[in-house]
């Protein structure tokens, strides 16, 4: 298990890394990559199976690219501290989906919708 610098205990990346227009670049995340590949390196790990979350996906990408020893990735939350519902417009529509996803009565509701669509054409459903 690695962390990735700055978090935990671990020593934080150098100021000059975390300048905002530096990290929008992309050479934060390139620059921490090739630190986690000197690291596969220096133990020389082989097969390894790489757990991205968050904000450490854009990490992870560059390091799969970098290190063939990475055999195996799953990248998860990759919308990590984003409001995702902002790319549903209209805005009844972000509101309606809102309420689904984040109440039992809006995850009832559309139960039942799909629970009909499916009866009604279950080919077509899926």
């Amino acid at each position: 298990f690695v962390r990735r610098a700055g978090f935990g205990k671990s020593s934080p990346l150098p100021k000059a890394l975390v300048d905002e227009h530096v990290i929008r670049s992309g050479a934060t995340a390139t620059a921490e990559a090739v630190m986690m590949r000197r690291l596969i390196a220096t133990l020389n790990l082989q097969n390894v199976v790489l757990l991205a979350m968050g904000s450490s996906n854009l990490v992870a990408y560059r390091l799969v690219k970098l290190a063939p020893e990475i055999t195996f990735t799953v990248f998860t939350n990759p919308v990590f501290n984003q409001d995702i519902f902002q790319v549903f417009t209209p805005l009844w529509f972000r509101t309606m989906l809102k309420q689904i996803v984040t109440s039992k009565s809006g995850l009832q509701v559309a139960i039942r919708g799909m629970k009909m669509l499916i009866r009604k054409d279950p080919i077509a459903f899926f």
